[in-house]
């Protein structure tokens, strides 16, 4: 199974007309081999001016039971969680700080014991993670990684830049019916954050340029 959707922005200047075309591009790819769905989204600039600033993120909400997410349990290597001003949910001062993972995962503990809306990190800015979400009496998994081979990534990304995207925000909403674990390239509020830090963490497109961020989810029998 294959799917390609396309998206752009517009600027912010009146049409041109018919021959108006959208200078700033997402182009998504979606990829579904046996139980590995592959999520693709690439980055273009199409403008002759100037250069393009942005970090991105996917919010995929996943289950394993409809009915509730409290008996399943989530299993990471994730680093550390960014510790975060718990009103506005950006980083605490200007710095990213980062704290004990297992004091808010609590890992291989039961979801109905944790509420989740918390930014982690792996262990560097450029590392991958790989996370899950475990249903032991189904005996099933599914699986939130970063972690992608060069061989598994498709022909028409070869030779664009790679995004890393090593953090992850997860969520658990108050139905409690299913929890987001989103791949973000960034935490929050990075363009108020310092210069040396923004640099490591927003992409930053030239004229005519393409970049690319990859993950993929996999349905796992334990």
């Amino acid at each position: 199974f294959f799917f390609q959707a396309e998206d752009g922005i517009r600027d912010f200047c009146l049409s041109r007309g018919l021959g108006d075309v959208y200078k700033r591009q997402v182009q998504e790819t979606f990829i579904l081999r046996d139980s590995t769905l592959l999520l693709a989204t690439i980055f273009s600039n199409a403008d002759v001016s100037p250069s393009v600033q942005f970090v991105y993120g996917y919010h995929p909400y996943l289950t394993l039971d409809h009915r509730s997410i409290d008996g399943q349990k989530i299993r990471s290597n994730l680093a550390n969680e960014v510790l975060l001003d718990r009103k506005r949910l950006v980083p605490l001062d200007d710095t990213i700080k980062n704290g004990p993972l297992q004091e808010t995962l609590k890992l291989d503990t039961l979801l109905k014991e944790i509420t989740l809306d918390n930014c982690f990190a792996a262990k560097d800015f450029t590392s991958s993670f790989t996370t899950q979400l475990v249903d032991e009496e189904l005996g099933l998994a599914v699986e939130v990684t970063t972690d992608v081979q060069e061989s598994e990534i498709p022909a028409h990304l070869h030779g664009l830049r790679r995004i890393s995207l090593p953090f992850c925000q997860m969520y658990t909403p108050p139905t409690r019916t299913s929890v987001a674990i989103e791949p973000q390239s960034s935490v929050a509020n990075i363009f108020n954050l310092p210069a040396d830090i923004q640099s490591q963490l927003v992409t930053s497109l030239a004229p005519g340029e393409r970049a690319f961020g990859i993950f993929k989810l996999r349905l796992l029998s334990l």
